[in-house]
């Protein structure tokens, strides 16, 4: 039987990235605590990654979310 997709709304995102960037916690850390799958946390963290190479001087979590690299 085929498992349903999960998706998550902007606000677990920006969850996600904080917890990444001032807490300072690792991606399995934040999966635990947020009892989370790995591939989930691991795509926003990939995500977060790519827009901060891509725009170093232009990196925010809100302009990742106003330049669609975190979706709503």
């Amino acid at each position: 039987m085929k498992q349903e997709r999960r998706s998550f709304d902007a606000a677990y995102k920006l969850q996600v990235m904080k917890m990444i960037q001032e807490q300072g916690l690792t991606m399995s850390q934040v999966y635990q605590e947020l009892k989370s799958g790995k591939t989930a946390v691991a795509a926003i963290s990939l995500r977060n990654r790519s827009f901060r190479s891509q725009h170093p001087a232009d990196y925010t979590i809100a302009n990742q979310f106003r330049a669609g690299w975190l979706p709503a």
